[in-house]
C-alpha cells in the first residue's frame, strides 16, 4: 500500500505542471514550446485499469458460480433467491463501494484519473444485472464468461445472447496484427485530442462568450455551442481511453475485444436513438440494452417503458459516476478542517439531480421520436446529413452543460494534459 501511495504522490493538478519543454523552437517571430507527456500520468491510469480488471474478473467469477449456474441448473423455487442475494448483496455493492474506496485512500485528485476508476462499477453493475434476469450472453465455459464479462469491454463472442435454441460463440484470440489496429486508432484518437486540446485551451475549454451562468436549462448560443465543444472533446476522450483499454485488456486475457465503442456522434447521428443507441457509447448501450432495457420489455411487454428504464438506469449510474468525479477525499477534507469551505483541489458546485434531469431530457427526445420520430424525418430528409445530424445534436444541448459544465469546470481537460503533447506559443 505504501507503495501505491508513493506512485500515487504525485496529484497531476492542471495549475501545478513543472514539465520541462522537450522541444523549443523558434518559427515567424513566435517561441513554440513542445511539452511531451508525463510518464508517470501512464503509470497511474495503467494501475487503475489494471486493478479494475483484475476486480472484475474475480467480480465475474462470483458471477458464474453464483448467479449463472444456480440458474442453469434449474434449482427449484426454494433457492431461486440466491443469485438475487449474490448479484444485490455481494457483486453490485463491492463494484460501487471499491473504487471509492480507491480513490479516497490513495487521495486521487486528477479528474481524468478518478473517470478511469468508473469502468468497473457502470458495467459490472450492469452485467449484474443482465445475469440476473437472465440476459446474459453466451458462454460455455468460466474462461470465456471472466473475459466477456470482467474486462470492461466487451469480448467478440459477445455478439449474441442466450436463447434456447442458441449456440454459442468462441473468444477470438488477440492477434499481432489487431494489436496493429489498436495502437494505430489509439494513435489517432491522440492526435485529433492534441489537436483540439492545445486549440482550446487557452478559453479554458469555453470558447464562445456566453452570459449563461447557472440555468437549468438554456438557449444562449454561446453556451449551447460551448456544450457542443465540450461534448465533442468527451466523446474523443471516450474513443482515446476505450482503444487504450482494450489494448490493455487484450495484453492481460489474450482475448480480442470490440473497441469500436463510438462511431462519431456529433456529426453523423440520424435521430436521437442513433445517438445514444449506435454512436455514443456502444459498450454502456450494450450493457444498458442486456441488463435494463431488455429485461423491463420482457416483464411489461412495453418498449418505450423499457426505454425509460434504461434512460433512467443511465442516469442513476451517472449520479454516481458524478459522487466520485467530485469526492472530497479524506485528505482533502482534513485540507479545510479548520475553516471550512471549498478545498482548493475540490470542485464543490456540483448538485445531485443533475444527470437524472439530463438523461431523463434525452430520454423523453426518445419517447418523442416513437411517436413522432417518422414525420420529423420525412421533413428533414432533404437537409444535408451534416445539417440534420447537427439539429439531432441541438436538441440535447439545452440541458446538455449538466453533464459537460462539471467536468469542465472541475478541469478534467487540464488534467489530461499529462497526458498529451503540450505546445504553448509566445510572440517574441
Amino acid at each position: 500500500m505504501d507503495i501505491l501511495k508513493l506512485i500515487f504522490e504525485e496529484k497531476m493538478l492542471g495549475d501545478e505542471d513543472a514539465r520541462s519543454p522537450a522541444l523549443s523552437f523558434d518559427l515567424l517571430h513566435h517561441h513554440v514550446d513542445v511539452v511531451a507527456p508525463n510518464k508517470l500520468y501512464f503509470v497511474q491510469i495503467i494501475l487503475i485499469l489494471s486493478a479494475q480488471m483484475i476486480v472484475g474478473a474475480l467480480l465475474a467469477v462470483v458471477m458464474w458460480f453464483g448467479i449463472i449456474q444456480p440458474k442453469c441448473k434449474k434449482e427449484p423455487s426454494a433457492a431461486a433467491v440466491s443469485p438475487l442475494l449474490v448479484g444485490y448483496g455481494v457483486v453490485i455493492p463491492l463494484a460501487l463501494f471499491l473504487p471509492m474506496t480507491a480513490v479516497d485512500v490513495l487521495d486521487i485528485r486528477n479528474v481524468g484519473l478518478r473517470l478511469g476508476c468508473i469502468s468497473l462499477p457502470m458495467t459490472i453493475t450492469l452485467r449484474c444485472l443482465e445475469a440476473m434476469h437472465g440476459f446474459t450472453p453466451t458462454a460455455t465455459s468460466l474462461w470465456e464468461y471472466v473475459v466477456s464479462v470482467g474486462f470492461i469491454l466487451r469480448s467478440k463472442l459477445d455478439n449474441t445472447t442466450s436463447t434456447s435454441t442458441g449456440t454459442s460463440k468462441a473468444t477470438t484470440p488477440i492477434t499481432i496484427r489487431k494489436m496493429r489496429q489498436i495502437a494505430n486508432t489509439h494513435f489517432a484518437w491522440m492526435v485529433a485530442f492534441t489537436i483540439v486540446f492545445n486549440i482550446t485551451m487557452p478559453s479554458n475549454f469555453f470558447p464562445f462568450k456566453t452570459k449563461a451562468e447557472k440555468e437549468l436549462i438554456t438557449f444562449d448560443v454561446g453556451q449551447i455551442y460551448n456544450t457542443f465543444v465540450q461534448a465533442a472533446m468527451m466523446n474523443i476522450t471516450l474513443s482515446l481511453s476505450l482503444s487504450g483499454q482494450s489494448a490493455l485488456a487484450s495484453i492481460l486475457s489474450g482475448v480480442e475485444y470490440d473497441d469500436n465503442v463510438t462511431n462519431f456522434p456529433m456529426f453523423l447521428s440520424t435521430s436521437p436513438s442513433d445517438f445514444w443507441g449506435r454512436r455514443w457509447n456502444n459498450l454502456i448501450h450494450t450493457d444498458l440494452k442486456l441488463g435494463v432495457y431488455k429485461p423491463v420489455r420482457f416483464a411489461t411487454g412495453n418498449k418505450l417503458l423499457a426505454s425509460v428504464a434504461a434512460f433512467c438506469m443511465s442516469g442513476m449510474l451517472h449520479e454516481y459516476v458524478w459522487k466520485i468525479l467530485f469526492l472530497v477525499t479524506s485528505a482533502q477534507a482534513a485540507e479545510t478542517a479548520k475553516d471550512g469551505g471549498c478545498c482548493p483541489s475540490c470542485y464543490c458546485d456540483s448538485w445531485v439531480g443533475k444527470q437524472l434531469i439530463f438523461f431523463g431530457w434525452n430520454g423523453a427526445l426518445i419517447g418523442l421520436e416513437y411517436l413522432i420520430g417518422d414525420k420529423i424525418a420525412a421533413c428533414t430528409s432533404f437537409l444535408p446529413s451534416l445539417l440534420r445530424s447537427h439539429l439531432v445534436v441541438l436538441l440535447s444541448l439545452p440541458v446538455g452543460h449538466l453533464f459537460t459544465q462539471d467536468i469542465t469546470r472541475a478541469n478534467f481537460f487540464q488534467g489530461l494534459q499529462y497526458a498529451v503533447p503540450l505546445v504553448t506559443v509566445t510572440e517574441m
